[in-house]
């Protein structure tokens, strides 16, 4: 019998650094609507890890799908953040890793990772999201022609 292949679909990790976690968390209690815009959940993470272990126990050729905003806002330290989580295993206690190096190429970004690199979405787009995205979607211009 032929069997389905199964994914595991993920989004809107909002990876962010200790600097932004520090300011933004005490302030983001206060406004539940911003929970999870302004920086990851470490319990969310943890859930996470603990599941995608489970579900490969039952389903080993499982594969990630990781559908855009890994960043708060597009800082180079916060995709290395979102790179080394998505790529690599809990090396030691309370580490979280999901242990998927080849997560890049089923991968597309988001806005937040279009960002400038800054908590205010004006601005330039960071170059960091070409490092993690080389093979996203790109806007190619075209000329009409009026007779």
């Amino acid at each position: 019998m032929n069997k389905l292949k199964t994914y595991l679909q993920i989004s809107d990790l909002h990876f962010c650094g200790w600097l932004q976690r520090k300011t933004a968390d005490p302030w983001a209690k206060y406004i539940p609507l911003l929970n999870g815009y302004v920086g990851h959940s470490h319990g969310a993470l943890m859930y996470l890890t603990k599941t995608l272990k489970q579900l490969k126990k039952v389903e080993p050729d499982l594969e990630l799908v990781v559908t855009g905003d890994l960043t708060a806002f597009g800082n180079p330290g916060q995709f290395r953040i979102a790179d080394n989580f998505l790529s690599t295993a809990g090396k030691r206690p309370g580490f979280l890793g999901l242990n998927t190096p080849g997560w890049k190429t089923l991968a597309i970004s988001g806005n937040h990772d279009y960002w400038p690199g800054f908590p205010f979405p004006l601005g330039g787009t960071n170059t960091a999201v070409r490092t993690y995205f080389p093979n996203d979607w790109a806007i190619t211009p075209s000329t009409v022609s009026l007779r």
